[in-house]
């Protein structure tokens, strides 16, 4: 008689039985252990560390060519924003935020405006906030917006427009005015940009007049996060 050798049914169904819970005991392992955390958490501060190096770079190729090297300068070429943000109920800090794509060494990440982005300060100190509120990086310093501080925005245009409608000499525009408005009317055919609107943190209505001339790039509005009703009224198509 042959002796017939294999394995059984029974045999197979309980060695994969076993190899699925150990890969799930493994599985388990690698989490509790926060090794994707830790991870993650590496690829972040790398991007970070980057981001510094590049915008360090920048610095210096500024300063051979006798710039000014300031965050202001960086606001001034288009690669980073401000952004409010509030703490309590009547506190409110200035932040700067790097712009989207503005370095190439964020890698992707950076698309928000309160998470997934990159902010820096004055000493140009980086820290990033992913999409979850974890912070990665240098400890960043916001300014204190209080009701006397002196507004200046980075539009020249949108400035005289504030002033305008304000009453306050553009060199005299304070916060305490800005932070109480929650409804704004812009029918002014010179702005150019509404990036500005971060000033006015508890704007709640916006109703925008447009001509030919004014305001083809609606970019800023996602700055005012209370809003919850906007009309854009478009006098070009009339």
């Amino acid at each position: 008689m042959k002796e017939n050798k294999g394995i059984t049914l029974i045999a197979l169904v309980i060695t994969i039985i076993v190899m699925l819970i150990l890969v799930g005991v493994s599985i388990k392992l690698v989490i509790n252990s926060g090794l994707f955390e830790n991870a993650h958490k590496a690829t972040i501060l790398t991007v970070v560390s980057m981001v510094k190096e590049e915008i360090g770079i920048d610095k210096m190729t500024e300063m051979i060519d006798g710039k000014p090297v300031t965050v202001e300068q960086l606001l001034a070429e288009g690669k980073i924003k401000r952004t409010i943000e509030e703490e309590g109920t009547d506190t409110c800090y200035l932040y700067y935020a790097l712009k989207e794509g503005a370095y190439s060494s964020m890698k992707g990440y950076g698309k928000g405006t309160t998470k997934d982005v990159f902010l820096i300060d004055k000493d140009f100190n980086i820290k990033y906030i992913d999409k979850n509120g974890k912070e990665y990086g240098d400890k960043v310093e916001g300014t204190k917006l209080e009701d006397e501080t002196v507004i200046r925005f980075a539009n020249k245009a949108f400035s005289e427009y504030v002033s305008k409608i304000s009453g306050a000499k553009e060199e005299e525009m304070k916060f305490k005015w800005m932070k109480t408005q929650t409804s704004l009317t812009i029918d002014d055919e010179t702005l150019d940009s509404l990036e500005d609107l971060v000033f006015f943190p508890n704007l709640e209505s916006l109703t925008i007049i447009k001509t030919s001339n004014s305001l083809n790039n609606l970019n800023g509005i996602e700055n005012c996060k209370k809003i919850n009703r906007l009309i854009i009224n478009d006098n070009a198509r009339q």
